[in-house]
């Protein structure tokens, strides 16, 4: 065996510990991106269901700005408000105690 010590390759140096912060932000990433598809899914239903061009606008505004109030509302504060809990429960000092997180 030689004594010759082993290269060291940062490319590959273990990465920081996440914080419940950034587990926040891909978690809403994450279900931003599917409220999204889920939304386009049914616009694309809404588009087949109606011939007039008109209604056909009307209503998909409509659904439009139903799916927008509810993630806007319901479940982005749902998610915030368990993500705080958790902050709190942990001691994670980088998760915001208050204010608006990520306003999309």
């Amino acid at each position: 065996m030689s004594d010759t010590p082993l290269p060291v390759n940062n490319s590959l140096a273990v990465p920081r510990k996440a914080s419940l912060y950034d587990v926040y932000v891909n978690t809403h990433e994450i279900l931003h991106n599917s409220h999204s598809s889920l939304l386009g899914r049914i616009l694309t239903f809404v588009d087949a269901s109606f011939s007039d061009p008109v209604q056909r606008k009307a209503m998909k505004d409509v659904v439009k700005q139903e799916f927008n109030d509810m993630w806007i509302h319901e479940l982005r504060d749902i998610i915030v408000s368990q993500f705080r809990c958790a902050a709190n429960v942990v001691g994670d000092e980088s998760f915001p105690k208050e204010g608006i997180l990520l306003g999309r």
